[in-house]
Formats: C-alpha cells, structure tokens, sequence
C-alpha cells in the first residue's frame, strides 16, 4: 500500500502493535491518519503517537464519529 502526502487513513486495532505500528508510519508520510480504539485508555496511547482523530467503538458508531 502506498500512502500519499495528505491522503487519510482509518486504523482499526490502533492501539495494538501492528495498528500503532501502522499510524506511525503513516504520519512519517504526512498522512491525515485516525486511529480506531475500544477503550478510554486505547484512546489515550493512539493521541499519543499522534493520531490526527480517535474514534472509540464503546461511544458508538465510528463513522459517525468521523463524519462529525
């Protein structure tokens, strides 16, 4: 997969290895990145590696928490 300057991304699991692994490189690329978690704590890791939104399954639909 190849991310282009700008473009954005949804990470399920972002929190996880892989995910946070995932959002990493994707704000490397300048990629709008947004990470897909399941608890407050989850929440917390993802915005600290810098995700550009989170969304949390346990408030909700996740994309209607990105379309807001």
């Amino acid at each position: 997969c190849t991310l282009y300057e700008g473009e954005r991304v949804i990470i399920t699991a972002a929190a996880g290895g892989v995910g946070s692994l995932l959002l990493q490189v994707a704000k490397r690329r300048k990629v709008r990145a947004y990470g897909i978690v399941s608890t407050e704590a989850k929440e917390e890791i993802v915005k600290k590696l810098g995700a550009d939104g989170v969304l949390n399954r346990s408030r909700g639909d996740v994309f209607t928490q990105y379309q807001a």
